[in-house]
């Protein structure tokens, strides 16, 4: 056809390496169109616009052409809508529901999936820690016997244990709020062109469930250690 004139989209513009007054060549339903560049958009991509190339109406008339629209309909007026469809044939009506239902289902799957590699992953770390407790438990039970034996109450000992297993989850805290910002920032930024924000509002309940969980379970690990009375560790060590 003759030339006629387009609008491009600022950043196809740049990606591309067009330039204003280039010519452009496209494939119409097996028509070869050229096409000059006269404007440049600006990219409206976060009003949901993403329309690359805008030819003039006129120039496009002599083509065949659809016209797309969107709506929300409620799902109560969803028989309207299709009774309207069936008294005019020529129109096409898609409903989106099944496959957003589809996604959704999708999606719920891969969290569940995600969750429970998740929780296999925290109960293979409690069956580490309880190991490596176990391991020195009794190197545990000498030392609590001889401080006690030099006077230092159960409770000091208890309280030594909480705060040495409250920095263990503490730290693990930290280490799991850097990996899963840094894992969301990689979806969010590279996978999904998603401006990235900080989940502050999960790192302090993140960082106290930590220190809770892990503590406790240390100490319950330790128990004997505790309540292990010094005579009866003293006449082990001999």
């Amino acid at each position: 056809g003759d030339l006629v004139n387009i609008s491009v989209r600022e950043d196809v513009m740049e990606r591309a390496g067009f330039k204003i007054a280039d010519i452009l060549t496209f494939s119409i339903g097996g028509q070869i169109q050229e096409a000059k560049i006269t404007s440049v958009r600006p990219d409206l991509n976060d009003s949901g616009v993403s329309v690359a190339f805008v030819f003039e109406p006129k120039d496009m008339q002599h083509y065949y052409h659809i016209y797309n629209m969107g709506l929300n309909v409620p799902p109560v007026h969803k028989n309207a809508l299709y009774a309207f469809g069936r008294q005019y044939p020529t129109i096409t009506i898609d409903s989106l529901d099944a496959w957003l239902e589809k996604t959704k289902k999708i999606l719920t799957q891969a969290l569940d999936g995600a969750m429970a590699i998740l929780l296999l992953t925290l109960l293979c770390g409690c069956i580490v820690m309880f190991a490596a407790i176990n391991s020195s438990i009794a190197s545990r039970q000498k030392e609590a016997g001889l401080i006690r034996a030099f006077g230092c109450s159960k409770k000091l000992i208890l309280g030594s244990v909480w705060i040495e297993f409250i920095t263990v989850g503490v730290i693990s805290g930290l280490i799991a709020i850097v990996t899963s910002e840094t894992l969301f920032y990689q979806i969010q930024s590279i996978v999904s062109d998603v401006t990235f924000t900080l989940h502050l509002q999960y790192w302090l309940p993140v960082i106290l469930g930590s220190a809770l969980f892990v503590g406790t379970l240390g100490v319950l690990g330790c128990k004997a250690v505790i309540s292990t009375p010094p005579n009866e560790v003293l006449r082990r060590a001999e």
